[in-house]
């Protein structure tokens, strides 16, 4: 589970980035693309708490949008 809090600490932190990034130059277009990766993010693993999906799935697909997510925050860390 270390690696599943690793995952969800960066994602965290780099739509924390995307939010800071869309108030600062008033653009609210981050925030909304802040709100729908998070809503994207999240349906894994509400599909693994009911059973539907199995962990390496989930692990898998947290993994995945980590390394998307960081990718677009970091190229929006580098406009700051």
């Amino acid at each position: 589970y270390i690696i599943e809090r690793i995952f969800c600490m960066g994602i965290h932190i780099s739509l924390t980035l995307m939010v800071f990034y869309g108030v600062r130059n008033q653009k609210k277009s981050y925030l909304l693309l802040a709100i729908v990766s998070h809503m994207i993010l999240d349906i894994l693993p509400a599909l693994y708490q009911r059973g539907v999906v199995g962990l390496a799935l989930t692990e898998l697909w947290l993994g995945v949008c980590c390394i998307l997510i960081c990718f677009m925050a970091n190229k929006l860390y580098k406009k700051l």
